[in-house]
């Protein structure tokens, strides 16, 4: 089993998405997603499609912050966020299963520096989630903030695949 890049985007100035057009469609693919971003807040949402990015309620997800309880959210037009503090950097790498007849399947682990220095510790957040499409295969990914900030120059949002 081979990993080979898929696609991916690196910001050269600031935006609110970063989409990945996949190159070839995998069975299994790995999410690498590295955030920076401009200096006010912003929310990092995670949406898929074929051909064009899907926002309906078609969307499910369990997610927990920091070791904490889970939550759950069901007929959501997005899979998890992770939420950043100003001046905040954010990486997270993930999973998912690609097969057209298939429910997508996604786990995905993230984490923020939170603040600067040794006395603060990072943030982490894990969330598992499905896209409920049985019948197309993902082709592009989107990473997409809704809030007044933007990903920075230099985010990369890539996606890695194999069979």
């Amino acid at each position: 089993m081979v990993w080979a890049k898929n696609g991916t985007n690196t910001l050269t100035s600031s935006a609110d998405e970063i989409d990945v057009s996949i190159t070839t469609a995998t069975k299994f693919n790995m999410i690498l997603l590295h955030q920076l971003e401009t200096g006010v807040r912003m929310n990092s949402d995670y949406r898929v499609g074929n051909t064009t990015v899907d926002t309906g309620s078609n969307y499910s997800r369990r997610t927990q912050n920091n070791g904490g309880s889970d939550s759950t959210n069901t007929s959501m037009d997005k899979l998890s966020s992770f939420y950043q503090a100003t001046n905040d950097s954010g990486f997270a790498i993930g999973h998912f299963v690609n097969i057209a007849t298939e429910e997508k399947l996604f786990i995905v682990h993230g984490m923020q520096r939170d603040a600067t220095g040794a006395s603060t510790a990072p943030e982490r957040r894990e969330f598992v989630g499905k896209w409920a499409n049985t019948s197309d295969l993902i082709d592009i990914c989107r990473a997409s903030n809704d809030q007044a900030g933007d990903f920075d120059t230099d985010s990369n949002h890539t996606v890695l695949g194999t069979d």
